[in-house]
């Protein structure tokens, strides 16, 4: 398939642009690779940002070519996850997108303070009004 397409969804309204889909050699499956410039180091999972951003390219595939994709990767400079494209994913982004379209109408988020959403945030330990916890 072509790289860097863009893709757009009208079921979810929602667009992106993968580095990459592959084809696998032997049947229909479709893969998405997302490349990432920066370094996972010492961390055992994705950053939730990436996760989210390749789930959403799962749903775009599947909808754009009708085929669900199974799996999809994430590459770091330093490591590649593969990502299964399972319900709980699914169902996560799905509430994302919908999180994201009632800020965009209402102009007022939900803030969740955690370790996985807060460790790399520049207000973290800042200016953050949310959070009084350093990540």
């Amino acid at each position: 398939l072509e790289y860097g397409t863009l893709l757009y969804s009208e079921k979810y309204d929602i667009q992106g642009k993968p580095d990459y889909i592959f084809k696998k050699k032997y049947g229909k499956a479709l893969v998405p690779v997302e490349i990432k410039s920066g370094f996972i180091k010492e961390e055992s999972w994705p950053h939730a940002g990436d996760m989210m951003q390749l789930a959403a390219y799962f749903l775009l595939i599947e909808d754009v070519y009708g085929i669900r994709p199974r799996q999809g990767r994430l590459m770091y400079q330093d490591y590649m996850f593969i990502i299964k494209n399972t319900a709980a994913i699914r169902k996560e982004v799905k509430k994302q997108i919908v999180s994201m379209r009632k800020m965009l109408q209402d102009g007022k988020g939900e803030p969740v303070c955690s370790f996985a959403h807060c460790r790399y945030c520049v207000c973290n330990g800042t200016v953050c009004e949310f959070c009084d916890t350093r990540y």
